[in-house]
């Protein structure tokens, strides 16, 4: 019997639209060096070579992006970044990928992760990757990396383990009894002090042959098109183009993961910095009473992020709890605990004409 292979999946098609006005839809928060010299696509590609080779390592997103990609990823064969029709949410991407992949090496396992989030230490996650993969194939799961919370979070979706189905060779595998979408603060207090509860990484593992199954029964419509596909070769076929951009967009959550019934949680044993929204920022560059990158001067300010260049001074008095983004041709300026509004604040500016700042 031929040996499984392990494919790395890297969604690298996300617009980062609660960076702004950082991350811009040219070149959105996966593309930008922000913690180092590395950009986080980079860094993703980094942690798992070289338990996966570079020519097992898929890398999905929309056409506009494939510039980058080649630039900050040359070590990727070019046929191994997977063009996407159109973005159509997390579902269509991974289906996309399992779809290639099987077509290729049937009943591979793949690891599933985004390109926005900051990993460490590395060994610890091949650790748990190794625990995942092992279980996707011993159990036929679909497996999910759970997060250990360390405060009552709204960002993040919530997984709830059964602890009735406590792995026996694993004290940190468990089958899922519940997902929970992001949460009010009431509900977020309630998961975080109760044990039962992750925070959804947004991390997977499982065989090609077993997701696609999943997409057979769950989302057929999914399904129909992605078995149009005729390996790689067919992702330039105009018809199928337009069949998959016709696609509902819809996460992988939603659509098989919450419907699922062979879904276990393996309790992730490493640090994840979700870089989506800026509070990975104050967790990232607490420096004293603020979070700065860049040249500030302040006066009774605390509680702010800040973040400009070294050739613009910003400056500060009495400022308490702000987000200030300064760059080049905008600035923002937010109440850090209505941050949430930012992604609506860019709907907003696209709909009033500035696509040049977007």
């Amino acid at each position: 019997m031929r040996k499984r292979e392990v494919y790395a999946v890297i969604m690298a098609g996300g617009l980062g639209t609660r960076l702004w006005p950082l991350s811009r839809s040219t070149k959105p928060k996966q593309f930008l060096k922000i913690f180092g010299n590395k950009t986080s696509l980079q860094e993703t590609f980094g942690l798992l070579v070289p338990k996966i080779r570079p020519g097992k390592i898929i890398v999905v997103a929309v056409e506009k992006y494939l510039k980058h990609l080649r630039v900050q990823l040359p070590r990727v064969p070019g046929e191994n970044f997977v063009v996407e029709p159109a973005a159509r949410n997390t579902a269509a991407c991974i289906g996309l990928a399992a779809k290639v992949i099987e077509s290729e090496n049937p009943n591979s396992f793949m690891v599933v992760l985004s390109s926005d989030q900051i990993i460490k230490p590395k060994q610890k996650f091949i650790s748990t990757l190794n625990t995942a993969i092992k279980l996707a194939d011993e159990k036929d799961a679909l497996v999910i990396y759970g997060l250990r919370p360390f405060e009552p979070n709204i960002q993040y979706g919530y997984v709830q383990r059964d602890r009735r189905t406590l792995c026996s060779e694993n004290p940190r595998v468990f089958k899922v009894k519940a997902f929970k979408e992001k949460p009010d603060l009431k509900a977020a207090r309630r998961f975080y002090k109760n044990n039962d509860f992750y925070w959804n990484s947004g991390m997977f593992v499982w065989r090609s042959d077993v997701i696609l199954d999943a997409f057979k029964k769950f989302l057929p419509q999914h399904y129909k098109v992605l078995s149009r596909l005729e390996g790689r070769k067919g992702l330039k076929n105009e018809k199928w183009k337009s069949a998959y951009a016709r696609l509902p967009a819809i996460s992988i959550d939603y659509g098989i993961m919450e419907k699922a019934k062979n879904v276990w949680v393996v309790e992730a044993d490493f640090q994840c910095h979700d870089f989506g929204n800026w509070r990975t920022f104050e967790k990232l560059y607490r420096n004293g009473l603020n979070s700065i990158i860049g040249k500030h001067l302040g006066i009774d300010t605390h509680g702010c992020i800040i973040i400009g260049n070294d050739g613009h001074l910003i400056s500060t008095v009495g400022a308490k709890d702000l987000i200030i983004v300064h760059t080049s041709d905008a600035t923002l300026i937010c109440d850090k605990n209505k941050s949430s509004g930012i992604g609506q604040l860019v709907k907003e500016l696209e709909s009033q004409g500035h696509k040049d700042h977007l």
